[in-house]
């Protein structure tokens, strides 16, 4: 009779404390991973939030720019002599400004001059309500509108 070589195996019989130490893994890791997946959601949709608002925030801040911007050039495109100081304070916000910007708030100050020539000086603010009703700080925009020189 030939003998093979064969390896020998030994089969070691498991310890109990190996045992124990595995049991509850699994459901230690969803945990975790549950845990982890609710952070993430939570920072998400705060993220969205945020980002949310500075949308809104910066294309209010646009409209108004725009409105300002758009009234004082109606102001400038008039006569010299028809530009006055009760004409300035008689603007209006357009309908799309007043929808867009809540309790919006449109003053323009006309200021005469007399250096470097006769001119004036027209100041818009317009200012509204951002979130949590608190007053955003003004817009202000200034332009200047100077006399025709007389030709000799």
């Amino acid at each position: 009779m030939r003998r093979t070589k064969q390896p020998l195996i030994i089969a070691w019989p498991r310890s109990t404390a190996c045992c124990r130490r595995r049991h509850g893994g699994i459901l230690v890791e969803a945990l975790i991973a549950s845990i982890s997946i609710g952070m993430a959601a939570i920072l998400g949709v705060s993220m969205l939030v945020t980002v949310g608002g500075n949308r809104r925030t910066a294309e209010r801040l646009s409209l108004a720019t725009e409105e300002l911007n758009n009234q004082l050039e109606r102001l400038t495109a008039k006569p010299w002599a028809e530009l006055t100081p009760e004409l300035a304070q008689q603007a209006q916000l357009s309908s799309f400004a007043t929808a867009g910007l809540p309790n919006a708030e449109l003053k323009i100050r006309l200021d005469e001059v007399d250096k470097p020539r006769p001119g004036k000086r027209l100041v818009g603010e317009l200012r509204w309500q951002d979130r949590g009703n608190s007053w955003r700080p003004p817009l202000r925009l200034t332009s200047w509108v100077f006399a025709p020189r007389e030709v000799p």
